[in-house]
């Protein structure tokens, strides 16, 4: 759909919120989004962050088809081994909780010349936060406010910071600070650009 590709001229190295109702294409935009990035000089690492492992695994599935495998090496980074989900995913990427492995795989992605996606849990993310990203792509990110992962979330170290959501958990302006677990915490998620 065409408002599925216009936002393409909006994403720069910033941080913000895509907003766009259930069914409108996140998905869709997000992946749009990440091979943007991907296009831009050099090779970049990107983190692709959802709240469960089924979603993770869809998003994956998901961005094959819109971008085409030889621009990109994918890794699966997370711990869920007792979730209920694990045992009904089947991972195309290799699957870790070792952060040797993601700098092995930074490492190869730079000597083939290609850009490495790592997919990953809001549980998982507090382990990848000695990494620097060059682009982070929030899906669901009303899990990004919850106790368990705000700080997380604003303590990652990537140039671009993009969240997605249908749901924005927001606060009214005046009882807002640079600590508010809300979307609409600018400091933290920048403004809506989509």
């Amino acid at each position: 759909q065409m408002h599925q590709y216009n936002y393409s001229d909006r994403v720069a190295d910033l941080k913000g919120r895509i907003v766009v109702p259930t069914g409108g294409g996140k998905t869709t935009i997000q992946a749009g989004a990440c091979e943007y990035f991907m296009r831009l000089k050099g090779r970049n690492v990107h983190l692709v962050v959802a709240p469960r492992l089924a979603l993770c695994n869809q998003l994956s599935v998901e961005y094959r088809k819109k971008i085409n495998m030889a621009e990109y090496i994918a890794l699966s980074f997370h711990s869920g081994r007792h979730e209920v989900d694990y045992s009904k995913v089947r991972w195309h990427e290799q699957n870790t909780t070792n952060t040797e492995k993601v700098e092995s795989e930074i490492a190869r992605a730079g000597r083939l010349g290609c850009d490495l996606v790592i997919f990953t849990t809001y549980h998982s993310l507090h382990r990848l936060l000695d990494f620097e990203f060059d682009s982070a792509f929030f899906d669901e990110s009303q899990y990004c406010t919850g106790k368990d992962w705000f700080t997380a979330v604003k303590l990652l170290k990537s140039r671009v910071k993009l969240f997605f959501t249908a749901t924005e958990k927001i606060f009214s302006k005046e009882k807002l600070d640079e600590n508010s677990r809300a979307l609409n915490n600018e400091e933290v998620f920048g403004g809506i650009i989509y």
